[in-house]
């Protein structure tokens, strides 16, 4: 069994190095999507600053309360997933669901 110290340093090694960050980006290319969503318990805001120095969109989005965090992150601004969200606000002949 590990110990705590060296639980604790590949924890923290990890997350300086964006490991599991970096491993959902690549399984979202993988599968073609434009963006990945990650949990608080894996970022925050100093691997945010890291993944932004990247060229990244990084977007915090809370639960209902505002007490839980989830970070989106993209890597393109206004192709596909732009056209994604757009679809859902339009039928199929490109009129608006929704008005303001």
């Amino acid at each position: 069994m590990l110990s705590n110290p060296t639980s604790q340093n590949y924890s923290d090694t990890t997350r300086q190095n964006l490991s599991y960050i970096n491993g959902l980006i690549v399984g979202a290319t993988n599968i073609g999507m434009y963006y990945t969503y990650v949990d608080s318990r894996y970022m925050g805001p100093d691997e945010v600053s890291i993944v932004r120095s990247y060229g990244y969109t990084v977007t915090q989005i809370t639960n209902d309360f505002g007490t839980y965090i989830t970070y989106i992150i993209r890597w393109e601004e206004d192709g596909f997933l732009m056209n994604e969200v757009y679809s859902f606000l339009t039928d199929e002949n490109g009129d608006e669901l929704c008005k303001e």
